[in-house]
């Protein structure tokens, strides 16, 4: 009976020291944060860093700008987390955290900025008074996200500072039956619906001619 006893001590403390070994095998240095980003913009990483006493995490950064100083890398016993700024002109980055227990990298895709497109009709037409306002066609929107989605407004003005969303202006292009009686400028707004990121295309002015007067 004694004999048993002793081995099923022995059999509980191999299991409970396996256990223990596999549980500190399976920690890693993880960081975790957006991987589709804007050039220019700060994003902040979350970073868990399996370590020694006393030894320090090395973190490098591909591409972007640590806000704790200019260098690429840093080293440091406690880092739980980084603010980067990611640079303009690149298509991707990386995050690189390294410790005696591995290391762990995050791949980043860095978008394009939004680009609201440019009307492509002249910057200047001329209508007739109580004419109806002319089709416009602006280039497609691009960049905002790695995989954007845009919504449409159509805006019009009289005085370039007060700026009115026209209700059937919600595509691409503009083609309404409004007529004009005065000067009009218009302009398209788009907005990257992932980052919410807000962009305007160039603005156009149309000339209302003069009212002719009867004879």
């Amino acid at each position: 009976m004694l004999e048993r006893n002793s081995r099923r001590k022995i059999i509980l403390t191999l299991f409970a020291f396996s256990a223990l070994f596999l549980a500190h095998a399976q920690e890693n240095n993880t960081v975790n944060g957006p991987q589709c980003v804007l050039p220019g913009l700060v994003y902040q990483y979350n970073v868990k860093a399996v370590t020694k006493e006393n030894e320090k995490v090395k973190l490098c950064i591909e591409n972007g700008i640590l806000l704790t100083g200019s260098s690429a890398c840093i080293e440091a016993i406690s880092l739980p987390f980084i603010r980067v700024q990611w640079q303009e002109g690149k298509t991707a980055g990386k995050i690189t955290v390294s410790s005696q227990a591995g290391k762990a990298e995050l791949a980043v895709n860095i978008s394009a900025p939004l680009n609201p497109g440019t009307i492509a009709t002249m910057d200047r037409q001329t209508v007739s008074f109580n004419t109806a306002a002319p089709s416009l066609t602006c280039t497609p929107a691009s960049g905002g996200h790695c995989s954007p989605t845009f919504i449409y407004q159509w805006e019009r003005s009289a005085d370039k500072l007060q700026w009115i969303a026209i209700a059937a202006g919600t595509t691409s292009n503009l083609s309404i039956s409004a007529r004009l009686d005065r000067t009009t400028y218009f302009r398209r707004k788009v907005i990257e619906t992932r980052s919410q990121a807000v962009g305007y295309s160039n603005e156009i002015t149309v000339f209302v001619s003069a009212q002719s007067r009867p004879k």
